[in-house]
Parts: C-alpha cells; structure tokens; sequence
C-alpha cells in the first residue's frame, strides 16, 4: 500500500508539473504566427519583429477585405432584389393596363352594336 500511494503521489505531482508548464508554453506563444517560445525574451522579440507585424497586418488585411467583400455581396444581393421587385411591379402594371383596354374595347363593341350582341 506504501509503494502504491508512493506511485499515486508521483503520478499526480507529474500531471501538476505538466499543467503548469503547459500554462507557461501558452503564455509564450504567438496565435497569429502560430509559433511557440520557450522563454520571454524570445516572444517578446519575435513581437517586436517585422515578420511578425507583417503577419498581423497582413491578417487584418485580409479580415478586412473578407468583410469589404460580404458587404459589396449583400449590397448587389439587395440591389437584384429591389430590381426584382421594380420587374414584378412593372409587369403588374401592364396585366392592369391590358385588362383596362380589353374592358373599354368590350364596352365601345357593345355600344357601337346596333342589336346589344354581348
């Protein structure tokens, strides 16, 4: 029982070390690079560098350029909308003004027929 609670011990105290480090590594590295660093120095220097401040424009470029393209696509997506709409508007329009003149042409035959031929 001793050496086992010896082995459970050992085994929880590695876990710890391992979460622990693990915290650390993540406290050094880079997310838009993707590269990890062993010690502060290291990330702070990558930081400041130029390949890294070219990445990260670079990223914000492209973001911004993602969302300039979803708005120009929902821009013409409303624009063929509302030329739909003008379209469908338009032929209503001429169903109504043909119906209009069918019924007056309707009306001037009855008046024009002498015998009221409907």
């Amino acid at each position: 029982p001793e050496l086992i609670q010896r082995y459970m011990n050992n085994l929880e105290r590695e876990q710890h070390v391992a979460m622990s480090t693990s915290d650390l590594r993540q406290s050094y590295y880079c997310e838009d690079c993707d590269k990890q660093y062993k010690t502060y120095s290291e990330f702070d220097n990558h930081i400041n560098s130029y390949d890294h401040q070219h990445r990260k424009r670079l990223k914000e470029l492209r973001e911004r350029d993602f969302a300039r393209k979803m708005m120009g696509h929902r821009r013409k997506k409303k624009d063929k909308d509302k030329e739909k709409e003008k379209e469908s508007l338009l032929n209503q329009r001429l169903v109504a003004l043909e119906r209009v003149k069918m019924a007056e042409q309707k009306l001037l035959l009855k008046a024009n027929d002498p015998k009221g031929f409907k």
